[in-house]
């Protein structure tokens, strides 16, 4: 591969934030391989934000905005100025699930360059870490032995202000560490005076906020329905950070913060944060059997006390 043969890359990313924050080495990887190149993002709108704010990428679209919607239908009616801004770029990387090919067969009826196409999920029998999976395409571009560990460095890093933070929930209820647990570890927690509580919650935790707003009870403060920006602002104060399996959790380890991770049936092969502060927790038969004691006991000798 020589040096220097693109000018401009994009990577197209669709799925959930945590889809988000493992594809992050793929950046890395990208900005690392050419210096000198512009790297862009196809992805939805919180991502883009975040990517930006953080130096991942210098130019974004969000995929969800309805000129894309074209894209994805056969012999859609594709846009002059998306379909400009595509030809701005010269390589693609493209990880959204296209069976049917529409996606790739509308863009390349606007767009000329060099196409490479990644796995928008990790195949059934592969069972590396989802990062290296998706890591793996580039080597058709001489890009190997890439680090697979995503990184996130917001630019101004402000000091500790939450002795912890924590986020009840995830995108399937069966990911959750049951409520009386969380209830009974937070009030441990709050008994004992270590700092201050941030409780985060997204819109899985839309029906639960009086519940959560119960458990804070104004020792400490509650983060809800914020932008990925701003929620990634207010987790890198966090000393700790307590979470599901989640890609709240995968924000927390890629920002740097030491976190303990409540693990359910999910494959940790694949899926868990891969950063060496990342401590995982699983009970004998699932989530129910994690205790507060063994959670309380890892954060406090994580440094929350």
């Amino acid at each position: 591969m020589i040096k220097g043969r693109f000018k401009r890359i994009l990577v197209v990313r669709g799925g959930a934030v945590g889809d988000f924050i493992v594809t992050l080495p793929v950046w890395a990887a990208l900005r690392r391989e050419y210096p000198d190149a512009e790297l862009g993002a196809l992805v939805p709108a919180d991502r883009g934000e975040l990517g930006y704010s953080t130096g991942v990428f210098e130019h974004w679209r969000c995929l969800d905005d309805l000129e894309w919607a074209s894209f994805f239908t056969e012999g859609g009616d594709l846009s002059e100025e998306t379909a400009d801004w595509l030809s701005g770029f010269d390589a693609i990387v493209s990880y959204l699930h296209d069976s049917s090919g529409i996606w790739e067969t509308n863009v390349k009826r606007v767009w000329r360059g060099e196409w490479l196409v990644g796995p928008g999920l990790p195949p059934d029998n592969d069972n590396r870490s989802v990062s290296k999976i998706l890591l793996e395409p580039l080597t058709a571009w001489g890009i190997e032995g890439a680090n697979s560990v995503p990184w996130l460095v917001l630019p101004d890093q402000a000091d500790s202000l939450y002795a912890l933070g924590v986020h009840p929930g995830s995108g399937s209820p069966a990911k959750n560490w049951p409520e009386p647990c969380w209830e009974q570890f937070l009030q441990h927690f709050l008994a004992m005076k270590c700092g201050e509580l941030l409780m985060i919650g997204g819109e899985a935790e839309q029906d639960r906020l009086r519940w959560i707003e119960s458990m804070v009870k104004g020792w400490g403060e509650i983060h809800f329905g914020k932008s990925l920006l701003e929620t990634a602002c207010v987790l890198r104060q966090c000393r700790m950070f307590v979470g599901h399996d989640s890609g709240i959790t995968h924000l927390a380890a890629a920002l740097g913060v030491p976190c303990v991770v409540l693990w359910g049936e999910t494959n940790r092969n694949i899926w868990q944060p891969p950063q060496n502060h990342v401590t995982v927790l699983r009970g004998g038969k699932g989530l129910k059997e994690i205790s507060v004691d063994a959670v309380s006991a890892a954060v406090s000798a994580g440094g929350a006390r």
